[in-house]
């Protein structure tokens, strides 16, 4: 990934030239960035309703693609910000917080004022009054002041100067959003243990593409499934049977154990490589078998998990390992801790740390 250092003539540039649309749209990749669950709103028939964006259930956004220091005027910054408060604070009485971003460079005399005054508990609690008379001493206990931020263009760039990716500034300033290209998923053509070996690799490196969006990695769940699902179906015809539990595979081992001088060190064979009898006797040894039926289980599941951790409030995507070491583990407990799934194992294998370890070097190697 290239690497860029913005400076702010060039970033003010952009910034300062784009018409009104486009710098709302660019406010909404810009929160994108800080707020992965960010979500535009759409106007209706009563418009927006004082908010373009809603940051997290108590927090919004309005942008302003103009910089006039007025009050009472069209196109001026106070007269919208009063408006758009006002307007917030009638339909959304529970935000606590309202985020303003403006094209302009500091804050002229009289949207300082402006935001003074939205920003008094005498102000907040006379519009409250004006506009729910009927239930004012109910909505006033407890009733915390709702604060404004006010963001302009030296106030994004700030929070903006340490990224370094060309394709995050892509993003944010051109709308150009970059996609790892894709690769090759396994030949199905090739023996299990390297079919396997290729498909973890190529999934961990596409699902975990931090510049993916979500519905790409859901995406890459099921490109995942239906590859398994072709390998599945050709050794079908291969061996001339009519089920998968007939097919003869050939289980490929993951291998990790400690090694001195390092947190892990990972070996990675096919089972008939393993040296016989060397991981029954290190306790420390983790183990796990694979092959392509359950591999399909696995990550059959690990799409039911993501469709239910998306919808979940966090700061960072699953990855593929977490999701891939809970299928993992569900499905070890599902079979009672069958041969390919010893208690040991199942126990340090739940811890989660080693295992990402093993997958980390992995996809690194």
């Amino acid at each position: 990934m290239q690497e860029v250092s913005m400076i702010y003539k060039d970033f003010y540039k952009k910034v300062i030239d784009f018409n009104k649309d486009d710098f709302a749209e660019f406010c909404h990749r810009y929160q994108k960035i800080f707020y992965r669950f960010f979500r535009a709103t759409k106007a209706t028939s009563l418009g927006d309703l004082g908010n373009d964006g809603i940051i997290s259930p108590g927090k919004r956004l309005a942008c302003y693609g103009f910089f006039i220091d007025t009050v009472d005027k069209d196109g001026g910054v106070a007269t919208k910000l009063k408006e758009d408060f006002n307007s917030m604070m009638k339909s959304h009485y529970r935000t606590r917080c309202m985020v303003f971003m403006t094209k302009t460079e500091g804050i002229g005399p009289k949207t300082q004022k402006m935001l003074e005054k939205l920003r008094s508990r005498k102000y907040q609690l006379e519009h409250i009054k004006e506009n729910f008379p009927d239930n004012y001493e109910e909505r006033i206990k407890n009733y915390r002041i709702a604060r404004i931020e006010y963001v302009d263009i030296k106030d994004m760039f700030d929070r903006l100067r340490d990224i370094k990716k060309g394709e995050t500034w892509e993003y944010l300033l051109n709308h150009v959003l970059w996609v790892e290209p894709p690769m090759t998923l396994p030949d199905k053509q090739l023996d299990d243990p390297a079919f396997i070996a290729e498909w973890l690799s190529v999934a961990v490196k596409r699902f975990d593409n931090p510049e993916a969006p979500v519905f790409l990695k859901h995406e890459e769940l099921e490109k995942l499934q239906q590859s398994l699902k072709d390998k599945m179906q050709r050794d079908l015809r291969k061996y001339k049977v009519k089920s998968y539990m007939d097919i003869p595979y050939e289980p490929w081992t993951i291998l990790g154990f400690p090694a001195s001088g390092s947190s892990a060190h990972i070996g990675f064979s096919p089972s008939f490589d393993v040296p016989e009898g060397f991981w029954e006797d290190n306790d420390e040894a983790l183990k796990m078998e694979l092959t392509p039926p359950m591999l399909l289980e696995i990550v059959e599941l690990m799409m039911r998990l993501f469709e239910g951790t998306r919808k979940l409030l966090v700061n960072t995507d699953p990855l593929f390992t977490d999701l891939f070491l809970q299928a993992y583990s569900i499905i070890g407990t599902k079979y009672n801790y069958s041969s390919n799934f010893s208690s040991n194992t199942l126990q340090k294998f739940q811890e989660g740390k080693k295992w990402r370890e093993v997958f980390t070097v992995f996809v690194r190697e």
